[in-house]
């Protein structure tokens, strides 16, 4: 498999926290940053740090548009989704999976499983993607 990006972040977005999750090629690393100002810009610095590029955050109310426009500064490459359905179950690290591996770009069918608290799994190619996650539980994070 081709990789697109060496360096994404997936942000999954609420009121009082952001979740980042960064994908490089030493690994995956998720931290939580509280939402204010020198929250953000301690998020926004430790991104850069991890050679990002591109990053993928969900749309969740207004919530995402002081973490935009700190990104911004950055300029990074940022993706802004309205997924309602993808944010309910999964988050940050799909949103961070379906960056680094497009397969919404493939023509042949992928599959893409992610194993720790939740179970993430993704299937599809440009045509459809499927996608569904459950909990895990302690036994198999890290795994």
């Amino acid at each position: 498999m081709d990789i697109v990006y060496q360096s994404c972040c997936g942000l999954d977005v609420h009121k009082k926290a952001v979740t980042a999750c960064v994908i490089t090629p030493k690994g995956k690393e998720i931290r939580t940053f509280g939402t204010m100002t020198r929250d953000l810009l301690s998020m926004a610095d430790w991104i850069s740090s991890q050679g990002c590029t591109h990053v993928a955050m969900e749309r969740t109310g207004v919530y995402w548009k002081p973490i935009y426009n700190i990104l911004e500064q950055l300029g990074l490459e940022l993706l802004v989704v309205n997924a309602p359905v993808e944010a309910g179950y999964v988050g940050s690290d799909n949103v961070a999976v379906l960056i680094a591996e497009e397969p919404f770009h493939q023509d042949e069918m992928m599959l893409i499983i992610d194993i720790g608290t939740n179970g993430e799994v993704v299937l599809g190619s440009r045509h459809r993607l499927l996608s569904s996650s459950c909990a895990t539980g302690p036994a198999f994070e890290g795994a």
